[in-house]
């Protein structure tokens, strides 16, 4: 590899590293990078480093090869100094490492073990404070590679039942708890900052929004699969804002185009507010909102997190995974063509699985969760601000600046 080439050169990733087949090469577990063929490319070469974690001491384990041997040799040329920990058995890598990151001009501690073993998980971690003077950072690389050939038997202890028509969270929770970390709390989170919520009260004073009756209206979605019709949205948004309720049409810079294209179906007056939050301002103003309406995207598990009601029209994907667990306050709208699930940017089926979920649904939807949410206050239908509402804008900006 030249010697001008680093991390961000761009290359052929089909000529850049070494194509199969390759020759069967067991070795007992854990096994050496050392006697592999071809040597796997951990960036002893091409790794050029600018010094982002100068200062900075790092403890990574199974660092001999893999990810660890990889983060190591970062590490190291971006200025950190380094506990390194591997098992016994891999101590011809381990030295290979250690050189590495000396050649980098950076302390490598070497602190073999198996952190299987709970005492020497703790001792480790007092070696490691101990040897480089603090902790800053730690990388957990250790693990175990399984290869099971078709045919073959399960290794005991390396598989589990994979709960695939749970939710996306308790599936993560049930491979956590496999490995030992029980779960404290089952219930979505977002921990919201002072600085998520300081944006978000200067948006509602800048907007005059009135979260007693604030229904956010999403329509954009990484996937032009996953997207229900703007004008079906507009048509939401219109009946919801003749019931009294105050609409607001959110998304990323990047959703623009189809938060611009509900905004042009609409009849009715609505806030528009595309791009102006951060990931946790938008988390804050949804937490003050009544209702979301969206696509399943991101923003759906954000209102699951902050508790927020919210219907989901979901399109292409199994509706059995995203879905947080509280069903009751997370209604999602789906119909089930024989094609999905699916995961094509475009769909080409004539996108039967959105054009079947109707505006009447939705809308039924949306106002059953309104009918529940509490503290939810319509005003007079197709009103976009109310003086009350205005006047406490007014308070809330005069408090803001």
């Amino acid at each position: 590899m030249s010697g001008s080439m680093d991390q961000t050169t761009m290359r052929d990733p089909l000529t850049q590293y070494p194509r199969p087949d390759f020759e069967k090469q067991p070795q007992p577990a854990a096994g050496l990078a050392r006697e592999m063929h071809p040597k796997p490319d951990h960036g002893e070469t091409s790794y050029r480093g600018t010094g982002r974690l100068k200062g900075r001491r790092a403890l990574i384990t199974g660092a001999d090869s893999g990810i660890g041997r990889a983060v190591a040799i970062a590490f190291a040329r971006e200025g950190a100094s380094l506990a390194l920990n591997y098992l016994h058995s891999e101590e011809a890598d381990a030295r290979e490492v250690v050189k590495l990151v000396e050649d980098a001009g950076r302390q490598a501690l070497a602190l073999p073990g198996d952190i299987a073993d709970e005492a020497f998980c703790r001792q480790l971690v007092t070696d490691a404070v101990d040897g480089l003077g603090g902790l800053d950072i730690l990388v957990n690389g250790a693990g175990r590679q399984v290869c099971v050939e078709p045919g073959e038997a399960r290794p005991r202890g390396c598989f589990i039942g994979w709960p695939d028509a749970r939710p996306e969270s308790e599936r993560y929770l049930a491979l956590m708890e496999a490995l030992g970390a029980r779960a404290i709390d089952r219930q979505l989170a977002f921990p919201l900052q002072q600085r998520d919520r300081d944006e978000c009260a200067a948006l509602v004073a800048a907007h005059g929004l009135e979260p007693e009756r604030l229904v956010l209206i999403h329509p954009g979605a990484r996937l032009p699969s996953r997207r229900w019709p703007a004008e079906r949205f507009a048509a939401v948004a219109d009946n919801l804002a003749a019931d009294g309720w105050q609409i607001a049409i959110t998304g990323t810079t990047a959703d623009a185009p189809f938060t611009g294209a509900v905004l042009g179906e609409m009849a009715a007056p609505a806030l528009h507010l595309t791009g102006l939050t951060s990931l946790g301002g938008m988390a804050a103003l949804v937490a003050r909102a009544r209702l979301v309406v969206c696509n399943d995207t991101g923003i759906s598990r954000i209102a699951a997190a902050v508790r927020t009601a919210c219907v989901v029209v979901v399109a292409g994907s199994d509706t059995r995974r995203p879905a947080p667990p509280d069903r009751a306050r997370h209604r999602a709208l789906a119909d089930y063509p024989p094609c999905r699930p699916c995961q094509p940017q475009e769909c080409p089926h004539d996108h039967a699985c959105a054009h079947d979920v109707s505006v009447e649904q939705v809308v039924g939807a949306a106002c059953a969760q309104l009918d529940r949410v509490r503290g939810a206050v319509p005003a007079e239908p197709n009103v976009l601000h109310t003086a009350a509402g205005l006047a406490r804008a007014a308070r809330e900006w005069h408090h803001a600046a």
